[in-house]
């Protein structure tokens, strides 16, 4: 049925989670992203990884007028808190980030990282960077985003780095731990408006 909601356990990928979607006439776009997705868990090559990601949303709302873009995903602490899919629930400044991102009117925009395998917190090496920048730059042209925003200062030398201009937003665990939601609120809005 057009225009309907699905909200449930993801049982195609590794793990499963929260996975909010709408059916209609975005669906081609979703599914060529679902082929991007297939060949980042080609390219991680048994290591953990994120795929590319819509923003959760409670409305049955697909926008990519906005894309975010952080460097890489971080390891879960726990083995059973990893999901291909969904890493948006697993601390406070992810699920704060999520809120945010309601409030302001871009839920259901679409979220990823350069580098698609999880690490722990650090940046990526050029190898890194390399062997996930096509897979990148396809993401971009079939999103065609109005606005690419890095989250992180370091997102956004990694973009520049490799020829992709960008808007560098606060990453959210930087906002979480110096409490800086009321300003990050406004830096957001003045960035896509």
């Amino acid at each position: 049925m057009y225009g309907e909601t699905h909200i449930g356990v993801r049982k195609d990928s590794p793990g499963s989670g929260l996975c909010v979607s709408a059916t209609g006439p975005k669906d081609m776009t979703s599914k060529i992203l679902e082929k991007i997705n297939l060949q980042v868990k080609e390219t991680a090559n048994s290591a953990k990884y994120y795929v590319g990601r819509r923003i959760p949303t409670i409305s049955i709302k697909e926008s990519f007028k906005v894309m975010f873009v952080a460097e890489m995903p971080t390891c879960p602490r726990k083995e059973t808190e990893w999901d291909s899919t969904d890493n948006f629930f697993l601390t406070k400044s992810d699920l704060k980030f999520v809120k945010l991102l309601n409030k302001l009117d871009l839920d259901g925009s679409y979220i990823t990282d350069v580098v698609k395998t999880c690490s722990l917190a650090r940046r990526p090496t050029e190898e890194e960077v390399a062997r996930f920048k096509d897979i990148l730059l396809e993401e971009i042209a079939i999103i065609q985003p109005k606005t690419i925003v890095s989250l992180g200062k370091s997102a956004s030398d990694v973009l520049e780095s490799i020829g992709i201009s960008n808007v560098c937003a606060w990453h959210p665990a930087y906002v979480e731990r110096f409490d800086k939601w009321t300003e990050y609120e406004k830096q957001l809005k003045s960035l896509v408006s």
